[in-house]
């Protein structure tokens, strides 16, 4: 059940997505062996920018994640409303011997 995977804290859509992607574990792979070239190539000062921007690009990154979840979550919750509502008007409708 889904209350119970939100109670013991196993929800976690942003962790569980990814599974079995193989275009995200690619672009990890990539993106290791760039900081690493990076590492190689930079100065500690330039490589702590490199860091700085990283940090910053994962803070938008979460934002935009979490923002898209919630919309699409409550999109979801609106569309089951407006379903159960069509589904209660023909139960109405079809009660009164109206069709």
């Amino acid at each position: 059940m889904v209350l119970d995977a939100i109670y013991r804290g196993e929800l976690l859509p942003c962790e569980n997505n990814m599974e079995g992607n193989g275009r995200h574990k690619q672009a990890g792979k990539e993106i290791e062996q760039l900081l690493k070239d990076l590492r190689n190539n930079l100065s500690e000062e330039d490589m702590a920018l490199v860091d700085q921007m990283l940090e910053q690009t994962l803070i938008i990154c979460d934002t935009e994640c979490s923002d898209a979840f919630q919309y699409g979550f409550s999109a979801g919750l609106l569309l089951m409303q407006e379903v159960q509502e069509i589904l209660r008007k023909r139960v109405d409708t079809a009660a009164h011997g109206v069709f």
